[in-house]
């Protein structure tokens, strides 16, 4: 769970400086390292109900590769929140801290694209916590991979990234955790947990792509 005063002055920072572009566009929020979109529970009550609407979608990539729900969406929703699998319809928190965050890009381009065509929106607004925004930026800058490998291109469609968290340059805190015999997700050896060390090969490939054009990066 997050502090929801931080997630709120951060998607304040965003709204205020392009109020409206923001109003016209989904918003797509993006959960952490050994978490899920129950990590938005306690920050969405507390967003304007006319911007955001009385509820937030759960969507994922399932089995089949395929954008689905695991809440209703109902016509006429603007707000979602995306729960990363582990690639075969299962939620397990280790097994999904064990699906590289450049493959968790891919299941963002899913779900993104998933928004756009029920919405009929040009692009979306990511809110990314944590990994979650890591995320977002293995997508926005190339890095990302499909399934099956294979590398998927940016499409130009996030008009505007929000991180609340994001350790950009990796954690030290990574160094101390990786216990091969833990059962607790933050405490496990995972792939993820490896990722986040601040010489991992995946933050060195990240770091060294170009920002994309017409993208605004927000950390507050």
């Amino acid at each position: 769970m997050i502090r929801s005063s931080r997630a709120i002055v951060a998607i304040w920072m965003l709204l205020s400086a392009s109020a409206a572009m923001a109003a016209e566009l989904p918003v797509l929020f993006i959960h952490g390292f050994c978490s899920s979109a129950d990590t938005w529970d306690e920050t969405l009550p507390q967003l304007s109900t006319h911007r955001y609407g009385y509820d937030a979608p759960r969507v994922y990539e399932g089995a089949n590769g395929k954008a689905a729900a695991k809440t209703l969406v109902q016509a006429g929703s603007k707000t979602f929140r995306i729960d990363f699998s582990d690639l075969k319809g299962g939620f397990d928190l280790l097994a999904v801290a064990n699906v590289p965050t450049a493959r968790k890009a891919g299941e963002l381009k899913v779900v993104i694209d998933a928004i756009k065509q029920f919405t009929g929106a040009p692009a979306v607004i990511l809110v990314g916590h944590s990994l979650g925004g890591l995320a977002a930026r293995s997508y926005m800058q190339g890095t990302g991979h499909d399934r099956n490998g294979v590398p998927i291109g940016y499409g130009r469609d996030v008009a505007a990234l929000i991180m609340i968290d994001t350790p950009n340059q990796g954690s030290a805190l990574a160094y101390v955790s990786g216990f091969p015999k833990r059962d607790e997700c933050v405490l496990a050896d995972t792939t993820n947990l490896r990722e986040l060390q601040p010489t991992s090969s995946f933050l060195r490939t990240l770091n060294g792509q170009a920002w994309p054009a017409m993208a605004a990066p927000t950390a507050p």
